[in-house]
């Protein structure tokens, strides 16, 4: 799932010609290819509400078949599917149409995200379950480093960021500036906020503390996985690693 949504968002930082803001600004180039404007009701609905920046501003209104109460006539270039997808939307302005380019991961919990312009928004009410030394998923790299202080290496790939804390053990991805997975390592510092645990905590322990549905287990074969396990909240953990290391992530697989 983590691959197909950074395969989502490439396409659509491809497809993003200008970063838009509406109204008052000239129309960006279209690029329409598939017309997938039967799917708009359903997908609009899944991206239903007003979605906020980490600064808590009111970036995308979205209701009924508006955006920002401008009307959207057609869906174009819709890739992925389900959760995670992205697509272009073509909205009326006074002025003429415009497109919008839009990717998102949406669950219905506290980690439903919209990508747009290079940021990634949330729900005003999205909150977060568990968390890392006051790290928590959905924050930006500007919180992170407000929590915890810079870190020791940083690695980026076009939107995608990498921050290690080496002592603390802990790694970072970030997604359009939003943590998206924390891994805390048996060599650090870092236990995770609400029960106090961390690599060397027996998997049984997990699997009690967190009422797990399924007993924890690492895979026996190599490059195999044992799947994620679900902690409510959209949150998950992995243990393929362990105790070597652990993954809370808003990804289930």
């Amino acid at each position: 799932m983590k691959r197909l949504m950074l395969a989502v968002l490439m396409l659509v930082n491809v497809l993003l010609v200008v970063n838009i803001s509406f109204p008052g600004r000239g129309a960006a180039a279209s690029m329409p290819q598939n017309d997938d404007t039967s799917q708009l009701p359903q997908v609009m609905n899944s991206l239903r509400g007003d979605w906020y920046n980490t600064g808590n501003k009111l970036v995308l209104s979205i209701n009924d078949n508006y955006i920002n109460d401008c009307q959207v006539v057609k869906l174009m270039n819709l890739v992925g599917g389900g959760s995670d997808a992205g697509g272009t939307f073509i909205i009326a302005e006074n002025n003429g149409s415009r497109d919008l380019q839009l990717g998102w991961h949406v669950l219905g919990n506290e980690h439903d995200s919209l990508y747009y312009g290079g940021q990634t928004l949330h729900k005003k009410s999205a909150g977060y379950f568990e968390s890392v030394d006051g790290v928590y998923l959905g924050m930006s790299k500007a919180q992170v480093i407000a929590t915890i202080g810079a870190p020791d290496q940083v690695g980026t790939s076009k939107d995608d960021w990498d921050l290690l804390y080496s002592r603390r053990g802990m790694r970072l991805a970030l997604s359009n500036d939003s943590v998206v997975s924390i891994t805390i390592k048996e060599n650090g510092t870092a236990r995770f906020d609400r029960t106090g645990f961390n690599c060397r905590t027996s998997l049984d322990s997990y699997y009690k503390s967190y009422k797990l549905e399924r007993r924890p287990s690492v895979p026996t074969e190599p490059y195999t996985s044992n799947g994620a396990y679900g902690i409510g909240h959209g949150e998950y953990l992995v243990f393929d690693e362990y105790p070597r290391s652990i993954l809370l992530t808003i990804y289930s697989n």
